[in-house]
């Protein structure tokens, strides 16, 4: 991959054409996480579906993150979790804009 955070992923053969429909899912998920702060349960269910598809698409990082705030909302400190879910957003946000190709990039339409 070569570009910025892409860099630290180990996207598996086949799965690079679904990147586009995995980095608009984690921005969508990381967008509701602070919506769901007040549900422990709820919190720690869309962080662990977040990390299984972190997994299949090779982002440790953002995985180790999603694990931070599974244990944070099942500790009940609501000051750890809002810390982690924080993290997450910018991460996620920011790798939308960081994976996509620019405008008159080789490669891009």
């Amino acid at each position: 991959m070569g570009r910025g955070a892409a860099s630290e992923w180990d996207v598996p053969a086949g799965l690079e054409d679904l990147l586009p429909r995995f980095l608009d899912e984690m921005m969508t998920d990381g967008l509701r996480l602070p919506l769901l702060a007040g549900d422990s349960g709820a919190l720690a269910e869309q962080a662990h579906i977040m990390r299984g598809k972190c997994m299949m698409f090779g982002d440790t990082v953002t995985s180790a993150l999603l694990r931070e705030l599974e244990t944070a909302a099942e500790s009940g400190s609501p000051a750890a979790r809002d810390r982690v879910i924080d993290r997450i957003v910018e991460r996620v946000t920011g790798l939308g804009m960081s994976l996509r190709p620019r405008s008159g990039a080789a490669g891009s339409p």
